[in-house]
């Protein structure tokens, strides 16, 4: 039961963020149109929403196929899972060591690594009860 709630949980955050970041990707043009910033470079700000929005598109994708394998009791599913939130946690953290973040929209957040983090090490801990489960059985 509670892996299929979780499987369903991860479907509906993975389209949700595809969704997102498909969105934030078509409306790059039109927002920095209507930017009223004198000294804005457009292109460069473009390329770095763009990423954004690409790297928010592909961690839904993998929400979306840990959710799949989770419905259908896949634990490897739950290793997906804890993966993609490993990654949402450290990527800003990694692109603002390299010199990547130079917008507010990049900069990491404590409190957003530690929720993803959270659900990262939770998930981990449930493929780790999953396996004893079925050994169990």
């Amino acid at each position: 039961m509670k892996t299929r709630f979780t499987g369903a949980l991860s479907l509906l955050v993975g389209l949700a963020a595809i969704v997102l970041g498909v969105w934030g990707f078509s409306l790059t043009e039109a927002m920095t149109e209507a930017s009223s910033s004198k000294p804005f470079d457009a292109q460069h700000w473009s390329l770095h929403w763009r990423t954004w929005s690409l790297l928010i598109v592909t961690l839904g994708v993998a929400l979306l196929a840990a959710g799949s394998a989770l419905l259908k009791r896949k634990r490897w599913g739950f290793i997906l899972l804890a993966l993609v939130a490993v990654l949402a946690a450290f990527i800003p953290w990694l692109l603002r060591i390299v010199g990547f973040s130079r917008y507010v929209f990049e900069q990491p957040r404590v409190t957003e690594c530690g929720v993803f983090l959270t659900i990262g090490i939770a998930s981990f801990f449930a493929y780790q009860r999953s396996g004893v489960m079925h050994a169990e059985t």
